[in-house]
């Protein structure tokens, strides 16, 4: 989701950029932002209440910039809007678009969850370090990650509506725990540093 609105923001970018200097406004480019606007869910027009009644903007990834501003200033604001990405996203974008890492996490999660959901515990190191390893590395092909990815969450939202979890937290016994854990070490301590 974040490649997808990356791109949006850049391809706005690109596309501004290639206009001549000036202090041309966005409507003069209007039919060009259309054709974006038409192959993005994270760019559109929409109107917007002024003081002097509504401004059509042009909303790219929910940054909105008037019509009537100037190209300056909606390059300005944009090229913000892109600075705020993640380096994991700019890098990903950058090379073949795929966050390895990410998916990794998203597979080790999911799996985590199904098995803490299953049998209430969590087995470290994980079974399926081989698989993430290779998933971290890029070895696992993207479409088989990304089917993985989705029948995972389905998996997963099955198993909380069967799971036997109580509902919330034993609050009592893991202060009760960690309160242990500190006296043990407060009373194994032989010679105070």
């Amino acid at each position: 989701m974040k490649m997808d609105r990356y791109d949006a923001v850049k391809s706005v970018i690109t596309l501004l950029a290639q206009v001549p200097p000036g202090h041309q406004k966005l409507d003069a480019v209007k039919g060009h932002l259309q054709h974006l606007v038409d192959n993005s869910d994270h760019i559109e027009f929409l109107y917007k209440e002024a003081q002097h009644g509504e401004i059509l903007h042009l909303s790219v990834c929910q940054s909105l910039v008037p019509i009537t501003a100037t190209i300056k200033v909606a390059l300005e604001q944009y090229s913000k809007k892109l600075d705020t990405y993640g380096e994991r996203v700019t890098a990903a974008a950058n090379m073949d678009a795929k966050d390895w890492k990410s998916m990794y996490h998203a597979v080790r999660v999911a799996e985590e969850a199904l098995e803490l959901l299953q049998t209430g515990k969590l087995t470290f190191p994980r079974p399926e370090r081989r698989l993430l390893t290779a998933i971290r590395l890029g070895k696992v092909p993207f479409e088989k990650v990304s089917a993985d990815i989705e029948e995972n969450l389905r998996i997963v939202e099955e198993a909380v509506e069967n799971s036997t979890l109580q509902e919330r937290p034993d609050y009592e016994y893991a202060d009760h725990l960690v309160a242990t854990f500190y006296r043990s070490a407060v009373l194994c301590q032989s010679q105070p540093y």
